[in-house]
């Protein structure tokens, strides 16, 4: 810190505003008017004061040349402020996380001042959490005159020692910390307060339990409907699961999984479409955008988190042009891939009929990487079973700006918390029928004697044994189950319908976990699953496919290359190579076999 205070020092004229020079003894409103005056001149400012009890000096604070809102966070009402009288609204708070609920609906907010006594360590604490709520050029002011010691937080000096420096020149702390550090626009230390401006926009990480609810407050010019609601309930597996020995606790296998309620919303306004899912407006990301919408800090791979609650976007992902019409928002995470059309994008399709029923017009709309990339034959296959017409599928290879979006609730969350609508089983029959339907009706279907069993028991495998969990001995574990009457198959080698035929017509299903096994979201008559997994393998999606379509479940477990810390989850682990445990599952899996038939 000596080092910080030092180079703070040595930049002082860069970061103390000719305009507002240091002033001590100044009250709360001299400073506020002080540097409002830097603020952009813009209608409806919004000033948050933090107060913590009948001793902050709120009146000093209120008297502002902000033509907009003004809102005490605090504890209580306190009746010396008369705040309804003085037309300032109050929103109860008792700790960090309450404040940082209510600014959500607030923002983006033009000025907040911390008028809480605290220690310096708290104030950073505070400003960290609070400081993204802000709009570009939005000043965070700390009242020094309460600090219970040097009321100065570290972090904001950090950032103050770092204004003008990019890149490598920052110190090699920094990264760690870089979304803070890159947000202090200027800073200006006086006797009484302490005054930052900020750099930067950031956007909320919008959650979609909560959009109907802040969407509303916090984007005036988006106008947010809702079409339709699905309320909350709990499904109970309708499956028997059996987890057989693993050297490691394994987790998210819940047999009773709480789902949310579900929505069907129209978003009319100015809406980025980006890519990998992102939708964004205003100061907000939309909630369709997370694959993972219900989790702690959800994430896209378009957005750079600067925290839990707020992230930036790329200049380079700004949209240049409008496309006109009515819009169902069908893009994901990794758009082009098998497993996420199938969980990400089918888990959206409920929405789809209502939609069109409410606007004839409405097409389907995602995005592919670039105009050569592809053809997204694989998307208009499953969006064609569904009943959604060719000419109703639009896919963009840029940024667009959109003026009327349909987006809806995902049915399947294969994160924590994991859940499964009972109301997809409908969407998955529809395929169903659809893709059987044309199997049977094209030359070259599967045929009667496909396979040794007649394709009643099969063993889902991959050609390609090298790339993400690689299984070592695959082939090894082919010639296992092929030795017990199972028949290969790889599922890539076969089109769409005849993948379902061959899940259809199976009895007894084993195979490696992974998006080849989502084609069991096509069987109904099972006797039987088997998953062989390695423990480092967190994903539950075949779980939750089968705890909608029930059955008998086993999952048999190997040690991966890398494993998890334990502290932490761990990306090399979730994709580590590995290799079947024979010695460890043979016993149990040839029971297993004999038993399924």
């Amino acid at each position: 810190m000596t080092r910080l205070r030092s180079r703070l020092a040595g930049v002082a004229k860069v970061i103390r505003s000719p305009e507002a020079p240091a002033a001590a003894g100044a009250t709360g409103s001299e400073v506020l008017a002080r540097y409002a005056s830097l603020l952009p001149d813009w209608p409806g400012q919004t000033l948050v004061i933090l107060a913590d009890g009948p001793d902050a000096p709120v009146l000093d604070h209120l008297d502002v040349p902000l033509a907009g809102r003004r809102i005490v966070v605090s504890p209580t009402s306190e009746p010396a402020w008369s705040l309804e009288e003085r037309g300032v609204e109050h929103r109860g708070a008792e700790n960090l996380d309450q404040v940082n609920w209510h600014l959500r609906f607030l923002g983006p907010i033009d000025v907040i001042v911390d008028l809480a006594a605290r220690s310096t360590a708290d104030y950073d604490a505070v400003w960290r959490k609070l400081v993204f709520h802000l709009r570009p050029h939005g000043a965070y002011v700390i009242d020094r005159r309460r600090a219970t010691d040097t009321g100065v937080p570290p972090s904001l000096l950090a950032g103050a020692a770092t204004i003008g420096l990019t890149g490598p020149d920052l110190p090699e702390d920094a990264e760690s910390d870089r979304a803070h550090r890159v947000a202090v626009l200027s800073l200006t230390v006086d006797a009484d307060h302490v005054v930052m401006l900020k750099r930067g926009k950031h956007i909320l990480k919008t959650k979609d339990r909560l959009a109907s609810r802040i969407l509303p407050e916090r984007e005036p010019e988006l106008t947010t409907t809702e079409l339709e609601t699905l309320p909350s309930g709990t499904l109970e597996a309708r499956c028997e699961f059996h987890s057989h020995d693993a050297a490691v606790p394994i987790p998210y296998l819940e047999t009773t999984l709480d789902y949310p309620e579900h929505h069907l919303r129209h978003y009319r306004g100015e809406i980025a479409m980006v890519s990998n899912g992102l939708m964004h407006t205003g100061f907000s990301a939309l909630p369709e955008s997370f694959r993972h919408h219900n989790a702690y800090s959800p994430t896209n791979p378009r957005l750079l988190d600067a925290s839990g609650d707020f992230a930036r976007t790329r200049p380079m992902d700004r949209p240049t042009r409008e496309l006109a019409g009515s819009f169902f928002h069908l893009d994901s995470e990794n758009p082009g891939h098998f497993g996420h059309l199938m969980t990400e994008v089918v888990s959206r399709l409920w929405g789809w009929d209502q939609a069109k029923r409410a606007f004839p017009e409405l097409k389907a709309v995602f995005r592919i990487r670039h105009e050569d990339e592809r053809v997204p034959v694989l998307e208009q296959r499953v969006l064609g079973a569904y009943g959604i017409a060719p000419e109703d599928v639009v896919w963009v290879h840029e940024p667009v700006w959109l003026e009327s979006v349909v987006g809806v609730t995902p049915m399947f969350h294969n994160q924590v918390p994991h859940y499964v609508h009972p109301g997809l089983l409908e969407v998955w029959d529809r395929l169903r029928e659809s893709f059987l339907a044309e199997a049977a009706a094209v030359q070259g279907g599967i045929p009667g004697d496909f396979g040794r069993s007649g394709g009643r028991r099969i063993f889902v495998s991959r050609q390609d044994i090298t790339s993400n969990r690689a299984c070592r001995n695959a082939r090894d574990v082919e010639a296992f189950f092929a030795a017990h009457g199972y028949d290969v198959v790889y599922p890539e080698l076969f089109d769409l319908a005849q993948q379902a035929a061959i899940f259809d017509r199976a009895e007894v299903i084993a195979g490696f976990g992974g998006s080849a096994m989502f084609n069991v979201l096509f069987s109904r008559d099972h006797r039987g699953v088997i998953l062989l997994n390695h423990e480092a393998y967190t994903a539950r999606n075949e779980h939750l496919y089968l705890a909608l379509l029930g059955g008998e479940v086993h999952y048999f477990w190997s040690t991966p290359d890398v494993s998890h810390p334990g502290d932490r989850w761990s990306r090399e682990a979730y994709y580590s190579s590995w290799e079947f445990d024979f010695e460890r599952n043979t016993e149990a899996l040839t029971e297993v076999i004999a038993r399924l038939g």
